[in-house]
């Protein structure tokens, strides 16, 4: 049984322990202490001009627990909404505006995060001169 939390302080919560970084934590008392995971079926996905999906708006998110998602970079301002938090085997869904600048293909990125482990979703659409690759 891994420990779930110390002093009432969940472990997700906890970066170290008695100054111990908590990936470097085994075990305490005999306990196993859990490491955070996190990661992606896919690292990207892509959307067209009109905003659909090439082949799908979703990932599927592996982590060792409950994770939260938030846009780092977004510079054309292209994300409209996305799956902001969820669980292991859970989908991070995301939907994109209509891009009608002729422009190059737009990118954003969305970071995952379990406690100390994160991974980034890299979203990609088309402009209207279509450079997506």
């Amino acid at each position: 049984m891994a420990i779930a939390s110390i002093n009432i302080i969940d472990e997700s919560a906890i970066a170290s322990f008695n100054g111990v970084v908590k990936t470097n934590i085994g075990t305490i008392d005999g306990e196993p202490f859990p490491s955070d995971s996190v990661s992606l079926s896919s690292s990207s996905m892509f959307f067209n001009t009109s905003g659909e999906p090439l082949p799908d708006d979703w990932v599927i998110v592996t982590s060792s627990g409950n994770w939260t998602a938030s846009i780092i970079s977004d510079d054309s301002e292209m994300i409209d909404s996305f799956t902001a938090a969820g669980a292991n085997n859970d989908l991070l869904q995301v939907a994109v505006k209509i891009n009608s600048i002729i422009e190059d293909c737009h990118t954003a990125t969305i970071r995952v995060t379990k406690g100390t482990a994160t991974v980034d979703l890299t979203v990609y659409q088309d402009g209207t001169v279509l450079t997506c690759s």
